[in-house]
């Protein structure tokens, strides 16, 4: 697999350049707002897959300078980490406030909806960007006292591991049959859950391990019980043989609120399904199957979170799904971000 040229200023005169250059990011990345200047030479390539659990990108730039700022907002992939990779140059980030730079070979580690500024200083920049779900990886502690560091370097042994496998990934991701993909997403997978718990036994107790490890299962046992309208923390308690008290304590622990996660993850799966269907799926059906009692509540619910009705919402993401068809450049499969409220 190589990285696409979607862009090259050769030929365009300002502000034509930095246009294009704007409008190809913000269809890439529609959370993102983009403030940078463009040279003469600039070029950008890049590459977005699904492969199993993950969503990889590839992206080459050089000759752009400034910065794309995202605001927290729900990511529109859910409960996931984001892992930013730096093979050659260096990117400025400035996460949840605090302003770091990562070097080639670092890795830059994120929720997939924290606030955050990537910074580009014109020179040549190669990096991978890894998308996972919280589920797959086990153990994360982004929200939490135990938070992991926002950059790691080049030094820590785990990110050599995990340069050398995304290399191998790309390097055979095209030639090689379908099902090359599902292994090569497991054995990623396998990788950042031991660079993650690293991470975690350097700077928390056992008992914080225990803990990061549990408050994984539950949000892993909501994900695969959203469809039940009947769920409750007396059954998580139950089902992970805790007290009801210590289900709230433990996600708590990680600011999560089990009310508005089960509301948020609820909505989300609603929103992709809308976003996948036509009228000929109702909305009424789509409701009960996010785990909503009746359409009435869900349209509330659902409204409440992103200041549209399941109706608008679909006819939103289809006009965006047929105009970045238009375009040609927007990777497949990921569902529009959910405004903020």
């Amino acid at each position: 697999m190589h990285p696409t040229l979607v862009f090259d200023a050769a030929g365009l005169s300002e502000p034509a350049r930095t246009q294009q250059l704007t409008e190809i990011v913000r269809t890439r990345l529609p959370t993102m707002d983009v403030h940078v200047a463009v040279a003469e030479h600039a070029t950008l390539f890049w590459e977005t897959r699904a492969f199993g659990n993950l969503i990889v990108s590839d992206i080459r730039i050089d000759g752009i300078t400034g910065f794309l700022r995202r605001d927290q907002l729900p990511s529109p992939f859910g409960e996931v980490v984001r892992l930013n990779l730096v093979d050659t140059g260096e990117v400025g980030l400035r996460i949840e406030g605090r302003d770091h730079l990562a070097r080639a070979g670092a890795i830059g580690l994120t929720d997939g909806d924290a606030a955050m500024i990537v910074r580009f200083g014109g020179e040549p920049v190669h990096m991978w960007s890894i998308v996972i779900p919280v589920s797959e990886v086990k153990v994360w502690a982004g929200r939490g006292p135990n938070r992991p560091p926002a950059v790691v370097d080049a030094d820590h042994p785990w990110v050599a591991a995990l340069g050398a496998n995304l290399r191998s990934v790309f390097a055979h991701l095209e030639p090689e049959p379908p099902a090359f993909g599902d292994y090569a997403s497991d054995a990623t997978i396998m990788l950042v859950r031991g660079f993650l718990a690293s991470l975690l036994s350097e700077t928390a107790s056992p008992r914080d391990v225990d803990a990061v490890e549990l408050a994984s299962r539950i949000r892993n046992y909501i994900d695969r019980h959203l469809d039940d309208p009947d769920l409750t923390a007396q059954r998580i308690a139950d089902a992970h043989h805790i007290s009801r008290r210590y289900v709230y304590v433990i996600l708590e622990r990680h600011e999560i609120r089990l009310g508005e996660y089960m509301r948020r993850r609820r909505i989300e799966r609603a929103a992709e399904e809308l976003r996948r269907t036509d009228g000929s799926t109702t909305i009424a059906s789509i409701a009960v199957r996010a785990g909503f009692s009746d359409q009435a509540h869900f349209g509330r619910a659902f409204r409440a979170h992103t200041g549209l009705t399941p109706s608008a919402w679909r006819r939103e993401a289809r006009t965006k799904a047929l105009r970045t068809s238009a375009i040609g450049t927007a990777p497949q499969g990921k569902t529009p971000p959910i405004p903020p409220r």
